[in-house]
């Protein structure tokens, strides 16, 4: 018999039994974790969450629940040290339905610091966190750090957010290994030898250096290609073995850079070309070091260097990663995508609306796109970009404009508030592309001296410049997240 509570305090006790989704135990050297409880090669830690479904606590109740999953009281709430602890949290967030409360929170001055009083050694904050807590602020109430799950940007899973305490999340709760019998066995693969299994596909590590091209020959041979990353959950997932395998070195993975030849647009103003994987999949993930990707010719490849992407020549001996998937990206030819309208264009799982004839200001183009059901549109990478550019220019072929000036510029979602870049559907502002010419710090400060403080694209490069809200007039872009029609 089950008995659901039907109101609970910040501070009552959940009940604390494991959910039965969780993944088994794993040993490691003879250690093994708590019941329930995961951990990877390296660590000495044991990460379990709780509140995939409908069980949802308060912060200050979580800590009183992960004492109750051991019978020693050895298991507390989840600390998370390094990047390897991150990428084994964030495996375990693929089947969660919930932000997970972390041991975060803030103490006196604007810091934020774990409860065990453990060193923060490491964080994993989303763009624009922590932001400024007003000491004041942190004398009347405590603010808490979520890890987020719940998000329509692919970029955000298992990034940390501030939030108030009482809010009703999943948690994460952590225990050590000790020693004890190895784990049941896993059931049989069915990856190739020498692949590991991660959800359906198969993934596989070779150290031994080639170079991009011959890197590839290679997978093929083994029945794949070079992978392709296609969410945050696989990256962790590589990352992960990486360190396993005492891989310390760049390794190759499936992105390159496709050049389209146009003797009118040279590099990265060349909107045909793109960053694109080997096997054919759409890129909606990236996980760029800062200030990448650099190069934009035909002999550029992509590598992970500690768990982030750089771009490089081709031409490097490196070791790589093959994958074999279990499905194509090509679609049923009897689906037909669409957004609903002729006039909506599908990118990812995103429907896009651009009207360049008539031309409204930034405040009228957010009610016009909100009247459709959409959001002036948020841009968070060069991909989106690209997409963008190629739609401009079937258009521009199709439609007789109504003002040159609205068909050359039009208005995207992001503002200025309070002094901060914001963007009008509260995405985050994780990627930008301002004209090269005015560089983003001049710009804000630009901003700030004009009293300009909203964002218009370029149709001619794809550029951003700033512009005043009400008294310029522009075209305007259209977004909405909502997953596209397939109709049969």
């Amino acid at each position: 018999m089950c008995k659901k509570k039907s109101h609970e305090t910040p501070d009552s006790t959940p009940d604390s039994t494991p959910d039965s989704t969780q993944t088994a135990s794993v040993s490691d050297d003879g250690l093994t974790c708590p019941d329930k409880f995961v951990s990877v090669a390296g660590s000495s830690k044991c990460y379990y969450i709780r509140g995939t479904n409908s069980t949802r606590w308060g912060w200050n109740s979580v800590k009183t629940a992960c004492s109750k999953l051991s019978s020693d009281r050895s298991t507390h709430f989840g600390v998370i040290s390094n990047q390897l602890e991150q990428d084994a949290v964030t495996l375990l967030l693929r089947d969660s339905s919930n932000d997970v409360w972390i041991d975060m929170s803030s103490s006196f001055m604007n810091s934020f610091r774990w409860t065990d009083k453990s060193d923060v050694t490491y964080v994993n904050w989303a763009k624009r966190e922590p932001g400024f807590i007003h000491s004041y602020d942190t004398y009347l109430h405590k603010f808490c750090v979520r890890m987020i799950r719940k998000s329509n940007n692919k970029h955000e899973i298992g990034r940390w957010k501030v939030s108030t305490c009482s809010q009703k999340l999943g948690y994460l709760c952590q225990g050590r290994k000790v020693p004890g019998p190895s784990p049941s066995p896993q059931p049989t693969s069915l990856c190739p030898t020498g692949f590991l299994t991660y959800t359906t596909n198969c993934f596989s590590i070779i150290n031994e250096p080639k170079q991009w091209g011959d890197a590839r020959k290679s997978c093929q041979n083994l029945g794949g290609d070079l992978a392709s990353i296609l969410d945050v959950f696989e990256a962790a997932f590589i990352n992960i073995h990486l360190n396993r395998m005492k891989v310390n070195t760049k390794v190759w993975i499936g992105m390159s850079y496709h050049l389209v030849e146009d003797s009118s647009m040279t590099g990265e103003n060349n909107h045909e070309s793109s960053y694109v994987w080997s096997d054919t999949w759409p890129v909606h993930y990236t996980s760029w070091s800062p200030g990448r990707p650099q190069r934009f010719d035909a002999n550029t490849c992509v590598a992970v260097e500690n768990h982030m992407w750089t771009d490089q020549s081709c031409s490097e001996a490196l070791p790589f990663v093959c994958q074999i998937r279990s499905s194509s990206p090509m679609l049923d030819q009897k689906d037909e995508i669409s957004c609903g309208d002729h006039k909506k264009h599908l990118f990812g799982q995103s429907c896009y609306y651009l009207e360049l004839g008539e031309v409204v200001t930034w405040a009228e183009a957010l009610l016009k796109c909100q009247t459709m059901d959409m959001q002036l549109a948020s841009l968070h990478s060069p991909e989106e970009i690209n997409f963008i550019q190629r739609q401009l220019v079937a258009l521009s072929q199709e439609d007789e404009p109504h003002s040159l000036y609205g068909n050359n510029f039009f208005w995207i979602g992001l503002n200025k508030i309070f002094g901060n870049l914001t963007w009008a559907d509260k995405t985050p502002v994780d990627y930008l592309n301002w004209n090269t010419s005015l560089a983003p710090n001049k710009a804000l400060a630009h901003a700030s001296m004009k009293k300009i403080d909203c964002v218009k694209m370029w149709k001619g490069t794809g550029t951003w410049s700033l512009s005043g809200c009400f008294s310029e007039m522009c075209g305007y872009l259209c977004k909405s997240n909502r997953s596209p029609q397939v109709q049969r």
